[in-house]
C-alpha cells in the first residue's frame, strides 16, 4: 500500500504540531497580558485625572 503512513513520521508531525500550538498559545497569552496591563494603566490614569479635576470642587481643609 502506497498510502501507508510511517509511524515515526506521524509521531514526529504530531510533536511538531504540538510545539507549534504551544508557541501560538504562548504568543496569545503574552498579547492578552500586555493588553490587560495597558487597560489597567489607562484606567488608573483616567481615575487619577478624574480625581485631580474634581479636587478643585472640594472645600479646602482647615488645619
Amino acid at each position: 500500500m502506497a498510502d501507508e503512513i510511517d509511524p515515526t513520521e506521524f509521531v514526529q508531525r504530531i510533536r511538531q504540531l504540538g510545539e507549534q500550538r504551544d508557541q501560538q498559545d504562548a504568543e496569545r497569552v503574552k498579547k492578552l497580558e500586555e493588553e490587560l496591563i495597558q487597560g489597567r494603566s489607562e484606567r488608573l490614569a483616567r481615575r487619577a485625572g478624574g480625581w485631580a479635576a474634581l479636587s478643585c470642587l472640594l472645600p479646602k481643609r482647615r488645619r
